[in-house]
């Protein structure tokens, strides 16, 4: 589960231009999609990752909603490239009132992480390298 939160946070904040292009013979290899885009969960679609607000260095406010509404504001920063890099979750914190069920652990999610992007997709891994992917 903790993976998933922090995926989500990394995929809201990462996204990147990118691509090469083919130096000899054959054919180009595809252009990468954008860190700073929205991203999907393979094996669930209602997780989806908007890091289009994101960018490099820079800590941002970053929220997880679980499916009971429970919500968690956390800070986000993410160092590396479009390829791939690293990220910090932070200061995460329990909105009051946000679900009835209360807190649901949201200081368990500050942690580190990397990411990477290959093609169209990206793999975020948690510090205990707990790993989900997105399209």
């Amino acid at each position: 589960m903790k993976i998933k939160i922090i995926s989500l946070c990394i995929a809201a904040v990462l996204t990147a231009c990118g691509g090469s292009s083919d130096s000899g013979g054959g054919s180009p290899e595809p252009e990468s999609k954008n860190l700073f885009s929205v991203w999907t969960n393979t094996q669930d679609d209602e997780d989806v990752l908007d890091l289009e607000e994101a960018s490099f260095g820079e800590e941002m406010d970053f929220q997880v909603i679980y499916p009971d509404g429970a919500t968690c504001n956390c800070t986000l920063e993410l160092t590396g490239n479009q390829s791939g890099g690293n990220f910090i979750l932070n200061s995460c914190e329990y909105e009051s009132f946000t679900s009835e069920y209360g807190d649901p652990g949201c200081n368990d999610l500050n942690g580190t992480g990397t990411y990477e992007i290959d093609g169209d997709t990206l793999t975020v891994c948690d510090d205990e390298l707990e790993c989900d992917t997105y399209e």
